[in-house]
């Protein structure tokens, strides 16, 4: 068997984001894959959103410690690489890089691994919660040691992150700014990875991360510069939030009420943000009828005059949100998920976003 080597634009659409542990031969052969695309270019050749884009959801759609292991050395692989060619990169290719690298400092690492219960707490101890030879403390101590190993993983790839991430502002393109980044950017970059700071954390101070090139920005009479940095917020961490339409399947959440909130998207659309006509991106989850509800949405948003992108699987809304950013370019009108997220699976949810 001969391994791709090319960076072809198939690579985003080549791994089952929905199921990785069901599909563990298949990841695995694919994140291989990447690693061949890595080894064969130069940093500056390669696609980096849609290589991070897939490195990404293998870091954190799966607790599969093998898929997780293989996915963490392609990172590493990826971000050394980086490093070595950080001055290789045009001017252009800042802000994805940024956003990138933004991420890779941001996602490894999952919340629940990070909140796992450590049944030797002294809490626990102290009130004997659990006795040594009790079969649930025997998995929960198996579980929270598995877990440690996996973040001390994750650990290590935000730090290799975050240092190339540093490095990338010691380009001569930042000079100007160069007292601006050492006193008040650099310390924020290095806080992505303080002991006991949690995914939540590492968002929110990635989202100010971007806000502070905004500020900075204000400070430079350099035109080339602002616009520059301007580019680089525009790319800041994506956060999208869980609003949207949840309820039971075949009791609260049925067709007619999910078609009359996709009516009343489009009358948003048309009558308060003018974007009639304007593309639609439709994706679903793995829940029995996602795809058929998400069917029927496009259906009416077809009716109404929007074109509408289809997802050929199951995706996550963050897959979604990068598509929208990284591929929409900002032009569509939003997208959609059929999906109610971490709510039971008896339920579903449609969620909107616009970007």
């Amino acid at each position: 068997m001969t391994r791709n080597t090319e960076p072809t634009d198939s690579i985003y659409g080549g791994m089952r984001w929905q199921s990785l542990s069901q599909n563990q031969p298949a990841a695995l052969a694919h994140l291989d894959e990447l690693g061949a695309i890595i080894t064969g270019h130069r940093a500056r050749e390669l696609k980096i959103s849609e290589l991070t884009s897939d490195l990404i959801v293998a870091l954190t759609e799966t607790d599969n410690e093998t898929i997780l292991g293989e996915a963490t050395a392609v990172s590493k692989q990826l971000l050394s690489k980086i490093r070595e060619d950080i001055a290789g990169f045009s001017t252009e290719q800042l802000p994805v890089l940024f956003a990138s690298l933004q991420l890779f400092a941001v996602e490894p690492g999952q919340y629940g691994f990070e909140t796992i219960e450590y049944p030797d707490s002294d809490l626990n101890r102290i009130t004997g919660k659990y006795s040594s030879q009790d079969p649930e403390y025997l998995k929960k101590k198996d579980a929270y040691t598995k877990t440690q190993g996996l973040l001390a993983e994750a650990e290590s790839l935000r730090a290799l992150a975050i240092s190339t991430l540093a490095s990338l502002f010691e380009r001569a393109e930042f000079i100007g700014i160069t007292g601006h980044i050492k006193a008040e950017l650099l310390p924020m970059i290095a806080s992505l990875n303080d002991d006991k700071r949690y995914r939540p954390f590492r968002t929110a101070l990635a989202a100010n991360i971007a806000d502070k090139l905004y500020r900075f920005a204000q400070r430079t009479d350099d035109p080339v510069l602002t616009e520059l940095l301007q580019r680089i917020f525009n790319k800041k961490y994506i956060k999208f939030g869980t609003s949207g339409f949840r309820a039971f399947v075949n009791k609260d959440f049925v067709q007619k009420r999910s078609d009359f909130v996709t009516a009343a998207i489009c009358n948003d659309l048309e009558t308060s943000q003018g974007m009639s006509g304007k593309t639609v991106v439709i994706t679903y989850d793995t829940r029995i009828g996602a795809r058929e509800f998400a069917l029927e949405s496009a259906r009416v948003f077809l009716a109404r005059g929007f074109p509408v992108r289809f997802a050929e699987e199951p995706s996550p809304t963050g897959a979604l949100v990068y598509w929208l950013r990284e591929e929409e370019h900002g032009k569509a009108a939003g997208g959609e998920n059929m999906t109610p997220s971490h709510n039971p699976l008896s339920t579903q949810g449609q969620r909107w976003n616009l970007e």
